[in-house]
This record gives structure tokens, C-alpha cells and sequence, in this order.
């Protein structure tokens, strides 16, 4: 039977005054997340918690389908909740998230967003995400090059997410687990700092208990514009 370790740690960064970013470690039962409270939407903050707390309140599951369910119908409640309760400018709290559900040897990943989850094994990174976001789908439809995403002025835009007055849809992923594989879980504040390169250096050379912790610290070297978190998992 595989076990699992997690770490996690978030911070607001260095140019932010508010952290809108939340995060889950519940390796008891398998389920981590990462949710980013969207900036230009006031109450971020609140609607991350308000994610987070949901997800939190899950019991353990008896089946792999059975946790999938529960974690999606958290999500809805949430994402209804959000977009029926406006913000003093008029719209809805909303939150980019990312939540893994890990069980027995095999891994399922529901996300809406760009909040990433990655799988490092041997020392080699896989994104099992995909953003979804504006400027993925530039790249797709070969109208800019990965390389001009960054300074696209769409960068910021994202096409999914849990409330934010948005169609409630996000996306799942499935994977195996094998002892040694480390999963992280991140917000875009992570990401537009660590290309996926540094992220497996990092990953790799850190322990379990500090991986995460690892991950924002380099963040906070390359500048962190943005509330940055990470949650890494390890199949023991």
C-alpha cells in the first residue's frame, strides 16, 4: 500500500498586499489542493477560503469514483455560492483551483484554471495540467509562440474557474503513482517565476518535509510579483 508525505507553503510575495492564494494538505485521506483567489475581483481572498474550507469538510472516501464525486459537487456548491453572492463592485468572487485526489496507485486531478499540477519521476517533469487560459489558446491555434506568452498583454486572462461568474466546468486528468514520484501542485505565481526545468531541479534535490518550502523560496529569489503557494506530494 503506498503512503504519502506532503509539504506546503504559500506567500504573498513582494509586490502584492493582499494573499488571495489557499491551500489543503490532507495527506489522511489522499487530497491536496492549491486555489488562487483571482485578482480584479474583489473578495479573492474569500473565495479561495471559501473553496478550500468546502474541501476540507470532505470525509474519507470508499471509492476512487465515489472521492471524485465529492470533491466535484464541493467544487459546485462553491462555485454557485461565489457567483450568487456579488462583491461590492458587482461581481462575483472566483478562484483558480487545482485539488488531487490520490488512491491506492493511481492519482485523479480536477482543476480550473492555471493552477498547475506537475509529476516528477526519475528526475524528469510532466505537466498534467493544461491551462486554461487565454493565452493557451493562442499557442494552440499556432497565433503566438510559447515564448511570447509571458509578455502577452492577455497573460493574465483565464477562461475557467470556480465562480467568477463563469460556466462551471473544469477538467480532469488521471495517472499512475509508483514509490518515489513527487507531485506538485502551484498557483501561476509559482509558474511565471520557475519554468519547468527549475521547478525538477528543485523537486529533486529537496526533501519531502521541505520540498514545498524549497519551491517559494525560489520564487521569493526570482522576484515573486505575485501571492506564490506550492503543495508537494511524495509516494512513499
Amino acid at each position: 500500500m503506498l503512503r504519502f508525505a506532503s509539504s506546503a507553503s504559500s506567500h504573498i510575495g513582494l509586490k502584492r498586499v493582499l494573499q488571495e492564494d489557499a491551500v489543503l494538505g490532507r495527506p489522511e485521506i489522499g487530497l491536496w489542493a492549491v486555489v488562487d483567489g483571482m485578482g480584479g475581483h474583489d473578495r479573492g481572498d474569500l473565495a479561495s477560503r471559501r473553496i478550500v474550507d468546502g474541501l476540507a469538510a470532505l470525509r474519507a472516501p470508499s471509492t476512487s469514483s465515489s472521492f471524485l464525486v465529492a470533491v466535484q459537487a464541493s467544487l459546485a456548491s462553491a462555485h454557485d455560492a461565489l457567483n450568487a453572492t456579488p462583491s461590492a463592485a458587482g461581481l462575483p468572487g472566483g478562484a483558480t483551483c487545482v485539488v488531487l485526489m490520490a488512491w491506492r496507485d493511481h492519482f485523479t486531478c480536477l482543476w480550473a484554471g492555471d493552477s498547475r499540477l506537475y509529476q516528477l519521476r526519475n528526475r524528469l517533469i510532466r505537466r498534467v495540467t493544461r491551462d486554461h487560459s487565454r493565452v493557451r489558446e493562442l499557442v494552440e491555434a499556432g497565433e503566438i509562440d510559447e515564448d511570447e506568452v509571458d509578455d502577452h498583454p492577455e497573460a493574465n486572462v483565464v477562461t475557467r474557474a470556480i465562480g467568477a461568474g463563469t460556466v462551471f466546468e473544469p477538467e480532469v486528468a488521471r495517472g499512475s503513482l509508483l514509490r518515489g514520484d513527487s507531485l506538485l501542485l502551484c498557483s501561476d505565481g509559482v509558474t511565471r517565476v520557475l519554468d519547468d526545468d527549475r521547478l525538477a531541479r528543485i523537486m529533486s534535490g529537496s526533501a519531502p518535509e521541505g520540498a514545498a518550502e524549497s519551491v517559494i523560496e525560489a520564487v521569493l529569489e526570482g522576484g515573486a510579483p505575485d501571492n506564490a503557494s506550492a503543495v508537494v506530494v511524495t509516494v512513499l
